[in-house]
This record gives structure tokens, sequence and C-alpha cells, in this order.
């Protein structure tokens, strides 16, 4: 199976150092490989391009993610080092109530339907 090779945008890539070397050339020949390179590059760039999207998205929801789960640690009381008197603290005052999560799920009942009577359609 053929694996993939890194794309890199520098003077390492054989498209670029084609196209620096031979910007100027008149000949046909090497004109239609020109084009080729330049095909070529173009791809990897759009390859480039989306790649780096992709990580940004990725980064983007991570970040999110971890400030959704910061924010509900404190709210649970979890925001101060371990070991402390403070975490001790908060720890014996979370032992006696319930988490923000299990009074929401305790508010929401769940919803009975209604019978319907024999001369209902």
């Amino acid at each position: 199976m053929e694996t993939e090779k890194e794309i890199k945008l520098d003077e390492t890539n054989e498209a670029l150092q084609f196209l620096i070397e031979n910007a100027a050339t008149k000949d046909p020949k090497v004109q239609a490989e020109f084009v080729n390179q330049v095909r070529n590059l173009n791809d990897q760039i759009g390859a480039y391009q989306w790649a780096q999207k992709k990580r940004f998205g990725f980064d983007e929801s991570s970040w999110r993610h971890m400030a959704k789960r910061m924010t509900m640690l404190k709210n649970e009381g979890f925001d101060c080092r371990p070991n402390t008197r403070k975490a001790k603290e908060k720890k014996a005052a979370c032992d006696n109530k319930e988490s923000h999560l299990e009074q929401f799920f305790l508010k929401k009942k769940p919803k009975t339907k209604k019978k319907k009577g024999p001369g209902e359609a």
C-alpha cells in the first residue's frame, strides 16, 4: 500500500523548484512540463489548505469542548487545588447535595401520554 507523502511548500518541493528554475524558459518542451508542474503545485496547495482547515476545525472544537468541561467542573466545585482545605470543604458540601446535572434531570419529568377514551379517534 502506497503512503501519502507529507506536503511541504518550501524550497524542498520539487514542483516549486522546477517552476523557479524554468520561469523564463521559452522552450516548448519545458513549457509543457512547466504547465504540468503548475497543476501539480496547485493540487498540493489545495490539499494543504484542506488539511489545515480540518486541523483548525478540530482544534477549535477541542477547545470549545474543554471550555465546557472546565465550566462544568467549576460549577461542581472542583476549581481549586486538590488536598487543600478549600477542596475538602467543597467535597464535604458536594457530598450532601445533588450535582447540577442530577438537578436538571430530576426537574425533567417523563411525559405520559393521555389515554384516549373509547369514543375518541
